[in-house]
C-alpha cells in the first residue's frame, strides 16, 4: 500500500491527481452513510414501497408526490437533523489536499467546505457553469457536480437530474470530463455497484480514449460485490480497486503529502500549469494571429482558453467556430496550446492546402510541434504511429487542429475531401489513440459541415463558439500587454476605445480593430517617447484620427510608402491573396510573381514590406526544406487577417475578380490534371479563353488548357501559344491514352505536324486498338496525312502496326478497313500493302471514294444537264423554227404566213437541241467529277482531255441520232463531224485548265461558242448561214456550258 500512497501523494504535489469524494464517505449515527439515512427518512415520509431505496430513486418519487420545493425542504431538514459537523474522515480530506488542489464531490451538503475552513485553507466553490470564470489556480477548487443545498436550483438529486447533468451544465461537465482524461482520479465514498454511479461514470468517460490515466477507487475490504469479477469489471474501465479502509488510507496519504511538502520547495513540487513565456518584440500583433510564443501577451481570453481546453480534452472532436476575425486561430495557438502543454500534451495546427493531402499536413505539423517540444520521433511512419510516439514521449494527449477549415471545401476536389474525411473518421473512432481533433471554421461556413455527417457522424455535436471580446476582456487586451513593457494607457483613452470599438448592438469588441488601433498607438508612442515613462494618450489618438479610419488608413498608407511604380503591383498582390469568394488564400512566391508579371526578387521586395507592416504573413511549410539554390522557393504568403478584405475588394474592379475566379479554377484543376488527367469543363475553357490576356499560367496550367482546347476543338491555336513548343508533341501523345474519346481523336488529328517515328507508330496502334470507331478513323486519317507529308521513313512503323493486325481474330476486320482508308487517303502507302491484297484494296478504295463523293458527282451531272439543255436548246432550238424566216429575209407577211411552221419548229427545236445539250453536259460533268474524285492524283490536263473527249463524243452521238430520226436526207458523217466539232469547242473551252479570272474564262467559252457555230456555217455543216444568228447561237451555247462546267458558290 505504501508505494501506491507515495505515488498518489507525488501526483497530488504535481497537481496531477484529484480527490473525487462521494456522499457515502462518512457515516451517521447508525454508522450507515448519511446519504442512505436521508433516503430512508424521505421514504418513511411518503410511505415508499419500492425495492430500490437509493436517494435518487426515493427523491424522484418524493418530487412526483410532493413537488420540488417540498423535496428541497425535506432534504434541508434531514441534513440539519443528521449532520452535526465534519467527520474525522472529511477533516483528513481537507488535511491531505494542497492549497491549489482540485476536489470534485457529488455531496450536496457543506461538510467539505466546513472541514477546509477548519484547516484554514481558502477555496473556490464551483457549482454552476457561471461559477467557472472564478476558477482560481491559487486556491483549492471544490467542484460540486450535484449542486449545493444552499442553491436549491442547482441540486442534482433525482434520477432524471443525474441523466440531464451533461446537457444542463456543459461547461462544468467539460471540466469534469477533461479531468477524467488527464488526471489521476481517487474515488472515495462511492458504491461502485450502484446503477447511479455506473451511469454517471459511463456518461463522463464516453468517447474518451483508453489512454486516460488509471483511476483508483478506495473501497472498504468488506464491500459487497468487490470479488474478483467485480474488480475485473472495473479494471476493464481503467479503475483499480484498492481494498483498504478509507479512514486509514487518508491518514497515510495526508502524512505522506505533508512529509513531501517539507522536503521539497513549493515551486519544484508543482510546476505552473501555464509556464511563463518570453516576451515577444512587441505587445500587440496587429492583424497577425497569435502563436504559442505569444502566450504572455495574449490577454482577454483566459476564460475562453480554459473552457476550450476543457471541452477539447473532454471530447474526441470539437468544432471551434466564430465570425471572421474574432480570433479563432489565436485562441487555438496561444490559448489552447499552452493549456494542452500543461497537461503534458501537444497541440499541432495544420491548414488545408491545395496539392497537399490534409493528413499529410497534419503529420508535418505534428512532427514540427514534437521537435519543438524536444522529441525526436521517427518520421517514416503513418500519422497514427507519430501520435503514439508523441504520447509515449510526453505522456499526455495529442490535439490535432485543422485551422481555417472553410478552405477544405475550396482547395480540395470532391474525391480528395472524401478520402480526407474517411481518414479523419478512422482517427476519431480509434480509441487506442489519446487523440483529440479541433476543426476551426468561420461561422458563415459552419453549414458546410452538415453534409459531412454521412462520413463523420455527429460532427456538429460538440461546438465552441468564440465571441467577440466583452468590455472587460477588451480592457485587459488593451492594457495588460503594454504593461508588460512598462507602458501605460491613459484611462480616458481606454474608455474612448471601448466606446468606439464596441458593437452598438451589444456584440462586443472585434479583435482586429482593437489590435490595429493598439498597435498603431503603441508604435507612435514609442517613436515619440523613446524613454520612460511612456503613456499612450488620448491626445495622440485624436491626432491620428478615429478608430474607424485607422485600419483603412493603415492599409492605404502602407501601400503608399512603396515606390510609385510598385504600388499597382502591391495592390494586385494583395488582391491575389483574396479569393473571388471573398476569402483569404495562401499562395507561393512563384505564383504571386507570375500573377503580377514581375520577377520574383522584385515581388519579394514588395512582400517583405507588407509582411513587416503585418498586412501579410510569410509561412513556411512544416518539415519542408528549401533548396540551397533558392532560399525563398518554399515561401508562401497570405493576408494577416480577413478584416483587410473589404478595402482590397474596393480597390479592384469586377474584371479583376472575374479573372481571379478563373485563376482559382485553374489552380484547383491543375492538380487534378497532373494526377488524373482531368480536363477543364468546356464552359471553364471558354471563360479562360475570354480572360487569356489577363491570365499568366503555369506550365501545368498551360498543358491543361491546351489539352482541353484540343479535346473541345476550341481556341487550339490560342492555347498552343501558351505551351512550350517542345511539350506539344509529348502532350498530344499523352492524350492518345486519355479516357475521353474526343481528346484521343483530336490529338491524333494534330500529330501529323510532328515528323517522327514514335508519332507514326502510336497512330498506327491507336487505329488498330482504340475501342472507339471515330478515334480509329481519326488515327488512320492522321497516319495517312503523316505518310503523305513525311514519307515512309516516318510513317512506316505506324503502317507496320496496322499490318500486324491482319489475320488476328480481334483486329483483322479493323486492320482491313484501316488499310483501305490508308490507301484511300495516302496513295504512297500502296508499295507497303501486301501484294495479294492490293487489287482488292484498290477496288474498295474506288468504292469508298465513290460513296464519299457520289453527291458531288451527281451534282456535277445534274448541273451539266441543266447547262447543256439551256445552252444548246436556246442556242439552236429556235433556229429549227426560224431558219426559213431568217434565210429568206425578214418580212411581216412571211412571218404571218409561216407562223404555224415557225411555232412548231421552235417548240420542237428547243427540247430536241436541249436534250442533245443536256446529254453532252451530263456526260461532261460526270466524267469530270469522276476524273477528279476517283483517281489517286488529280491531273487537271487529263481531266480536261477526258471531259472534252467525252463531251465531243456525246454531242456527236446526239446529233447523229437527231439526224437519223429527222425527216429528209441523212448525211451521217457530216452530222457526226458537226457534233464532234461543236462539242469539242464548247466543252474544251468551258473546262480549259487555265488559271484565269472567272470573267476571262467566261469570255473564252463565249468566243469558243461563236467560233464553233461560224465554222459549222462556213463548212456547211448546218443549214443556217446567217452570220449574226451564228453569233447568237454561239454566245448562248457557250454561256450555258460555262455555267454547267464552272460552278460558283454564289450560283
Amino acid at each position: 500500500m505504501q508505494p501506491l500512497i507515495t505515488e498518489l501523494a507525488d501526483l497530488i504535489l504535481k497537481d496531477n491527481a484529484i480527490l473525487f469524494v462521494g456522499a457515502q464517505l462518512g457515516a451517521g449515527g447508525d454508522n450507515s452513510p448519511i446519504v442512505q439515512q436521508i433516503a430512508d427518512a424521505l421514504a418513511t415520509r411518503i410511505d415508499y414501497q419500492r425495492t430500490d431505496r437509493s436517494l435518487p430513486a426515493v427523491a424522484r418519487d418524493y418530487e412526483v408526490l410532493q413537488g420540488r420545493p417540498a423535496l428541497i425542504l425535506a432534504l434541508r431538514e434531514e441534513l440539519a437533523r443528521l449532520q452535526t459537523g465534519p467527520d474525522p474522515i472529511h477533516q483528513l480530506v481537507a488535511d491531505a489536499v494542497l492549497p491549489t488542489t482540485k476536489l470534485i464531490t457529488t455531496r450536496f451538503d457543506q461538510v467539505l467546505e466546513r472541514a477546509l475552513t477548519q484547516f484554514e485553507k481558502p477555496y473556490v466553490l464551483i457549482v454552476r457553469d457561471t461559477d467557472v470564470p472564478f476558477f482560481d489556480e491559487s486556491k483549492i477548487t471544490v467542484i460540486k457536480i450535484q449542486g449545493d443545498i444552499n442553491q436549491p436550483d442547482s441540486l442534482v438529486i433525482t434520477e432524471d437530474d443525474v441523466d440531464a447533468f451533461i446537457n444542463n451544465l456543459p461547461t462544468l461537465s467539460d471540466i469534469v470530463r477533461s479531468f477524467f482524461a488527464t488526471k489521476t482520479l481517487i474515488f472515495l465514498g462511492y458504491d461502485l455497484n450502484s446503477t447511479q454511479f455506473k451511469r454517471f461514470f459511463n456518461q463522463v468517460t464516453r468517447n474518451l480514449s483508453i489512454y486516460r490515466r488509471t483511476a483508483y477507487a478506495i473501497v472498504p475490504p468488506d464491500t459487497d460485490g468487490m470479488d474478483a469479477v467485480g474488480q475485473r469489471y472495473w479494471k476493464n474501465q481503467n479503475v483499480e480497486i484498492v481494498l483498504h479502509d478509507p479512514l486509514s488510507f487518508l491518514e497515510e496519504l495526508a502524512q505522506t503529502v505533508k512529509k513531501a511538502t517539507t522536503t521539497a520547495s513549493r515551486p519544484e513540487s508543482r510546476p505552473n500549469p501555464l509556464p511563463a513565456a518570453p516576451l515577444p518584440a512587441q505587445p500587440y500583433k496587429g492583424l497577425q494571429a497569435y502563436g504559442a510564443e505569444d502566450a504572455a501577451i495574449f490577454a482577454g481570453r483566459g476564460q475562453e482558453g480554459m473552457q476550450l481546453a476543457n471541452r477539447v480534452l473532454a471530447n474526441r472532436l470539437t468544432i471551434l467556430y466564430g465570425e471572421s476575425g474574432v480570433g479563432k486561430s489565436s485562441l487555438l495557438r496561444a490559448g489552447l496550446g499552452p493549456r494542452i502543454a500543461a497537461q503534458r500534451g501537444l497541440l499541432a495546427v495544420a491548414q488545408p492546402e491545395a496539392g497537399a493531402p490534409l493528413v499529410t499536413n497534419l503529420h508535418a505539423s505534428l512532427l514540427a510541434a514534437a521537435r519543438r517540444a524536444g522529441l525526436t520521433p521517427d518520421t517514416s511512419g503513418e500519422l497514427s504511429d507519430l501520435v503514439r510516439a508523441v504520447q509515449r514521449g510526453l505522456g499526455g494527449p495529442v490535439v490535432l487542429a485543422i485551422d481555417q477549415a472553410e478552405q477544405f471545401f475550396l482547395v480540395y476536389t470532391g474525391s480528395e475531401q472524401t478520402a480526407a474525411l474517411a481518414q479523419l473518421q478512422g482517427f476519431v473512432t480509434d480509441r487506442s489513440l489519446d487523440l483529440r481533433f479541433v476543426i476551426a471554421i468561420r461561422e458563415d461556413a459552419l453549414g458546410s459541415l452538415q453534409p459531412l455527417e454521412a462520413i463523420l457522424p455527429n460532427v456538429l455535436n460538440v461546438r465552441y463558439r468564440v465571441e467577440r471580446l466583452g468590455r472587460e476582456a477588451a480592457r485587459e487586451a488593451i492594457e495588460n500587454p503594454a504593461a508588460l513593457y512598462g507602458v501605460s494607457w491613459e484611462p480616458a483613452l481606454v474608455q474612448r476605445l471601448l466606446n468606439d470599438l464596441s458593437d452598438p448592438d451589444g456584440g462586443g469588441v472585434g479583435p482586429p480593430q482593437l489590435q490595429i488601433n493598439c498597435d498603431r498607438l503603441y508604435r507612435e508612442t514609442i517613436a515619440r517617447q523613446p524613454s520612460p515613462p511612456q503613456t499612450i494618450s488620448l491626445a495622440l489618438f485624436e491626432s491620428l484620427g478615429n478608430t474607424t479610419s485607422l485600419l483603412g488608413d493603415y492599409l492605404t498608407q502602407t501601400v503608399q510608402t512603396l515606390e510609385t511604380s510598385q504600388q499597382p503591383a502591391a495592390r494586385n498582390l494583395l488582391g491575389a491573396l483574396v479569393s473571388s469568394s471573398g476569402l483569404k488564400q495562401r499562395l507561393a512566391l512563384g505564383d504571386l510573381a507570375r500573377f503580377v508579371g514581375i520577377p520574383p526578387a522584385q515581388t519579394l521586395a514588395i512582400l517583405d514590406v507588407l509582411v513587416e507592416r503585418s498586412l501579410v504573413r510569410r509561412i513556411s511549410r512544416p518539415g519542408l526544406v528549401a533548396p540551397q539554390t533558392d532560399g525563398q522557393s518554399v515561401a508562401e504568403f497570405e493576408l494577416s487577417h480577413d478584416s483587410l478584405i473589404p478595402r482590397i475588394v474596393s480597390w479592384l474592379g469586377d474584371d479583376f475578380w472575374a479573372t481571379q475566379k478563373m485563376r482559382e479554377i485553374l489552380r484547383q484543376a491543375a492538380p487534378e490534371w497532373t494526377k488524373r488527367a482531368r480536363l477543364l469543363p468546356a464552359d471553364d475553357l471558354r471563360l479562360a479563353t475570354q480572360r487569356r490576356a489577363q491570365l499568366r499560367v503555369t506550365p501545368v496550367e498551360a498543358a491543361l488548357l491546351y489539352a482541353s482546347a484540343v479535346t473541345y476543338s476550341v481556341a487550339v491555336d490560342d492555347w498552343r501559344e501558351a505551351l512550350p513548343a517542345a511539350e506539344e508533341q509529348a502532350l498530344l501523345l499523352g492524350l492518345l491514352a486519355h479516357p475521353d474519346e474526343r481528346a484521343r481523336g483530336h490529338a491524333a488529328a494534330l500529330l501529323p505536324a510532328f515528323a517522327d517515328r514514335e508519332s507514326g507508330e502510336r497512330l498506327g496502334q491507336l487505329a488498330l486498338t482504340d475501342p472507339d470507331a471515330s478515334v480509329r478513323q481519326a488515327a488512320i486519317t492522321a497516319l495517312a496525312a503523316q505518310l503523305e507529308t513525311a514519307g515512309v521513313e516516318v510513317a512506316g512503323p505506324g503502317v507496320a502496326a496496322v499490318l500486324a493486325g491482319l489475320e488476328q481474330p480481334a483486329t483483322d476486320a479493323i486492320a482491313r478497313q484501316a488499310l483501305v482508308t490508308l490507301r484511300d487517303l495516302a496513295p504512297a502507302s500502296d508499295p507497303l500493302l501486301p501484294p495479294a491484297r492490293r487489287s482488292i484494296i484498290q477496288r474498295k478504295v474506288w468504292l469508298a471514294r465513290w460513296n464519299r463523293h457520289w453527291g458531288e458527282i451527281l451534282a456535277a451531272t445534274i448541273r451539266g444537264v441543266q447547262g447543256g439543255f439551256w445552252g444548246l436548246g436556246l442556242g439552236m432550238g429556235p433556229f429549227l423554227g426560224l431558219n426559213i424566216f431568217i434565210a429568206d429575209g425578214f418580212s411581216l407577211a412571211l412571218l404571218w404566213q409561216s407562223r404555224d411552221s415557225i411555232l412548231f419548229g421552235v417548240s420542237a427545236g428547243i427540247p430536241i437541241m436541249g436534250l442533245i445539250g443536256g446529254l453532252t453536259g451530263s456526260v461532261t460533268g460526270s466524267v469530270g467529277a469522276i476524273a477528279r474524285y476517283l483517281p489517286d492524283r488529280v491531273d487537271s490536263r487529263r481531266v480536261w482531255l477526258a471531259q472534252t473527249g467525252a463531251g465531243a463524243t456525246a454531242m456527236g452521238l446526239g446529233w447523229l441520232i437527231f439526224a437519223i430520226i429527222r425527216p429528209g436526207d441523212v448525211r451521217l458523217w457530216q452530222t457526226l463531224l458537226a457534233g464532234l466539232l461543236l462539242g469539242a469547242l464548247l466543252v474544251g473551252a468551258s473546262t480549259a485548265p487555265v488559271a484565269w479570272p472567272r470573267m476571262f474564262r467566261l469570255a473564252l467559252s463565249l468566243a469558243a461558242g461563236v467560233v464553233a457555230f461560224i465554222l459549222l456555217g462556213l463548212l456547211a455543216l448546218i443549214y443556217n448561214k446567217v452570220f449574226w444568228w451564228l453569233i447568237v447561237m454561239g454566245l448562248v451555247a457557250g454561256a450555258g456550258f460555262f455555267w454547267a462546267m464552272n460552278p460558283d458558290e454564289s450560283d
